[in-house]
């Protein structure tokens, strides 16, 4: 299970599976069975940038020409769903897929939105 106790600037949870907590410096959205967890974090100039947690490591991430970027959840098969704020206050929706990657190191993952 996770979740998130202060939106903004965020800090999130993850209840493993012996009942103890984890918690993170981002607001935790969604989980897959993989145990990769998506969610949004503080940003620059006071926006949000998307989250990508990987094992022990955290990834930002985002949108093309946004900036504002929320990561709002994944399924089994690493695709995600978020939502972004551009420059011009307006709002959309994006799906994509999230691949892992050995090079260019240390990037570990590639996130390909759907078009």
């Amino acid at each position: 299970m996770v979740g998130y106790f202060n939106y903004f600037p965020g800090h999130g949870f993850l209840r493993n599976a012996n009942g103890s907590f984890e918690t993170f410096d981002f607001a935790v959205e969604g989980i897959n069975d993989g145990g990769v967890i998506v969610g949004a974090g503080p940003g620059p100039d006071d926006n949000s940038v998307g989250m990508i947690r990987i094992g022990d490591t955290n990834y930002s991430y985002t949108y093309p020409g946004a900036s504002t970027t929320f990561l709002d959840g994944i399924n089994n098969h690493n695709q995600v769903i978020g939502f972004y704020i551009d420059r011009n206050n307006s709002e959309g929706i994006f799906e994509g897929q999230l691949s892992f990657v050995t090079t260019p190191s240390p990037r570990l993952y590639r996130f390909v939105p759907f078009s």
